[in-house]
């Protein structure tokens, strides 16, 4: 009776292993190692896009897989990738250190960068963005200090900090390490009922079991249920939760077949259904390592992909593998060294013929080991290659002209794809080419037609002689007297110029001189006379800055340039040591960021006038009333200009005086208190070293002048010299 028992016993426990394993469909492993990805930075989270794309949040950034290539798309600033997220209108949202937006794919596969960093406040400054999801139209996105809810338009702060996110169809949840479950409700949190017991845990993943009912499951203290409509948590006392305590879990979904699927640091990948029943559990000796797992998602196909920090794994499904497949894509054209990223219906022209052209392709969606292709050139639709798993054509000694290329796909099941069709034009073997052979018959025509004329050619050669004469004389009096008017216009601008200069001057010289006359007057009547002296010391001090700034223009106007080889850095430290005892420059912050050994050759005194002059007006119109007072000195250089941005938040300029500030004379402002010379004499020094200079402003918010300075060559400097020298 006892070996019966037994019997049964075994056999019971056999069948219900057959039934378990028949639950998870056959499938096969693939990992995707460092080595082959490419790079080599943890796999923190990945997601699927409509097109059949695949991104991963790596440490080296975020990378993109087409079926074939791995492509590291980060853009500018993102050095590490924490989370991934592809919403449902195919923006793809990126989230890393103190850094978070979105990319905007088009549909050949090229990317813009939108970043959200800017919209939120400078205040929060310790950002990590671990988890990005959707729920209705808002993205939410989970920092360790708050989670933040994007509307499209505008951030909202949900104070819940230290805490994990999901959204599971019609409800966002968060928990954090205090045991503290919440339901979120726009920017309200709606608390559980009941406290889960948690030892320096939290809810790690949750899936729905059905409308009313979740699971919560945690890294090391078990699974919960959520009832939502009463708002309890009870202990979910099952198979599998005790299974997973010890191993610690990370992450787990349901797959579209209903069977969860979850990613531990113990027992690598576990298998169990909706009862709590474990169903299957994938280890090393099946390719996947015990620890470093982390999440995991199901993709269109019904493959499993899990992110870890050894690589990234593939789970296929066979029962998932015979579906239809999409046409193949040009993803790269490659002509000695030049690179083509081809548009749907576009042709591309190949300017010079390649010894060897290279096409590489994709079916995204598929990775390469499922696939064959076949190709057609020419546009032969009935020539075509035997299939082959190569995702890339290479042509020798291609033709010239304008061909097709044509590809398609073909499954290990024999299901072919559509045609994927691409334009290329090149030139034409010169020699072959049946323009040469026309142009050949054109000069052998011309040559013989040229000995019959050639004797009444040389008696018509004389005519023609004097007439060319003729001509190049009138051009050169035309010349002339365009040089004339020319210099004419200069004369009559100059003589306007010194006309409202010297009406100007005589105006600031006596305006000074007249206060201090009625000062003195005073002064006799009263015997406190300080004050008196005081003001006159002031408008003594305006004429001689006047006279000081009028000094200045006349020698920048006579100076003879003295070009040379200046560092600007020294230039800027100059300025500054000249103005640090100003009125209003301890109360501003100066930063400077200029390209490390930055120098270029032109006269130093002009370059000294010309960033003097902008950052004192840049300290004069400060904003008093700003808690953040600045002056930002860039400078940057390239082959052909060296650009100088002096740019403030002070007062700003009103659009109605922006095009007048450049002239002479000219106040823009309530507070001006200068001879109304400083930018006149920054534009015509600028205009000396043969640069521009534009300026940027808004009222209230501050402006920002850039000078641009051409880089002369060799040539071109001994020129300019030999030019300053001359005036």
């Amino acid at each position: 009776m006892t070996a019966l028992l037994r019997f049964f016993f075994l056999f019971s426990i056999l069948i219900w292993s057959i039934s378990a394993l028949a639950q998870v469909p056959a499938f096969r492993i693939h990992t995707y190692t460092p080595a082959e990805i490419g790079f080599i930075g943890n796999t923190y989270s990945g997601d699927v896009h409509p097109n059949g794309m695949i991104y991963f949040a790596n440490g080296d950034g975020l990378l993109e897989y087409d079926g074939v290539r791995w492509t590291n798309i980060s853009p500018a600033g993102y050095n590490k990738v924490l989370s991934v997220f592809v919403a449902s209108d195919g923006l793809i949202y990126i989230g890393g250190m103190n850094n978070f937006g979105y990319l905007v794919p088009d549909e050949d596969y090229r990317y813009e960068y939108v970043s959200l960093r800017e919209k939120l406040d400078s205040s929060y400054n310790q950002l990590e963005i671990w988890q990005i999801i959707e729920f209705q139209e808002d993205i939410y996105f989970q920092g360790y200090e708050q989670i933040l809810r994007w509307n499209g338009k505008e951030f909202s702060i949900i104070d819940f900090p230290d805490a994990y996110i999901f959204a599971e169809k019609d409800r966002v949840f968060a928990s954090n390490f205090s045991g503290d479950f919440v339901e979120i409700k726009g920017d309200s949190i709606l608390p559980a009922k009941d406290k889960l017991d948690l030892r320096n845990d939290a809810v790690y993943s949750i899936d729905q079991l059905n409308e009313d009912q979740y699971l919560l499951l945690t890294a090391e203290s078990g699974i919960f249920l959520y009832t939502a409509s009463t708002r309890e948590i009870s202990k979910w006392e099952r198979e599998v939760a005790s299974y997973l305590e010890s191993p610690g879990l990370y992450h787990s979904i349901k797959m579209s077949d209903g069977t969860l699927v979850a990613t531990t640091w113990q027992h690598g990948v576990v298998f169990f259904d909706t009862t709590g029943r474990v169903l299957k559990e994938l280890e090393l000796e099946l390719g996947i390592e015990k620890g470093g797992l982390r999440e995991l998602f199901q993709d269109p196909r019904g493959d499993i992909w899990l992110c870890s920090d050894f690589g990234i794994v593939k789970i296929e499904f066979y029962d998932y593998r015979d579906q239809q497949i999409p046409e193949p894509v040009f993803r790269k054209v490659f002509a000695e060294g030049v690179s083509f990223h081809p548009t749907q219906g576009e042709t591309i022209v190949i300017r010079r013929r390649p010894e060897l052209l290279t096409f590489q392709f994709a079916c995204p969606g598929f990775s390469s080991h499922e696939l064959e292709f076949s190709y057609s050139i020419g546009g032969d639709n009935m020539d075509w290659t035997e299939w082959s798993a190569n995702p890339e054509l290479k042509i020798s000694n291609p033709e010239g002209g304008k061909s097709t290329i044509l590809v398609k796909a073909r499954t290990s099941s024999g299901k072919v794809s559509k045609v994927t069709s691409l334009n290329i034009q090149m030139p034409v073997i010169w020699y072959l080419n049946p323009f040469f052979y026309t142009l050949s018959t054109f000069f052998l025509a011309v040559i013989i037609l040229g000995v019959v004329r050639f004797r009444s050619f040389q008696l018509r050669r004389h005519n023609l002689t004097l007439e060319r004469q003729i001509l190049d004389r009138t051009h050169e009096i035309e010349m002339q007297k365009k040089k004339l008017e020319k210099v004419n216009e200069e004369l009559k601008e100059t003589n306007k110029e010194l006309d409202n200069f010297v009406y100007r001057s005589s105006h600031d010289l006596t305006a000074p001189l007249k206060s201090i006359r009625g000062l003195i007057e005073l002064s006799r009547l009263e015997e406190d006379n300080k004050k008196y002296l005081d003001l006159m010391e002031t408008s003594l001090e305006r004429l001689e800055n006047f006279i000081e700034t009028v000094t200045v223009y006349s020698s920048n106007s006579k100076q003879v340039l003295q070009m040379e080889n200046v560092k600007l850095e020294n230039i800027v430290e100059w300025v500054l040591e000249d103005l640090r005892f100003i009125e209003g420059f301890n109360q501003i912050k100066v930063e400077i960021k200029i390209d490390s050994g930055l120098s270029l050759t032109t006269d130093k005194r002009t370059l000294y006038v010309i960033l003097n002059n902008l950052v004192n007006n840049a300290i004069k119109y400060h904003n008093y009333d700003h808690p953040d007072q600045w002056i930002r000195i860039n400078a940057s250089s390239n082959r052909e200009i060296i650009l100088i941005e002096v740019e403030d938040n002070g007062l700003g300029i009103k659009e109605t005086h922006k095009d007048k500030v450049f002239e002479m004379f000219y106040r823009g402002s309530e507070r001006s208190e200068g001879s109304g010379l400083g930018l006149y004499i920054v534009k015509e020094a600028v205009q000396k070293l043969g640069g521009e200079i534009n300026v940027q402003s808004t009222a209230g918010i501050g402006s920002r002048f850039s000078v641009q300075i051409p880089t002369p060559s060799s040539d071109e400097k001994k020129t300019t010299a030999e030019s300053s020298q001359a005036v």
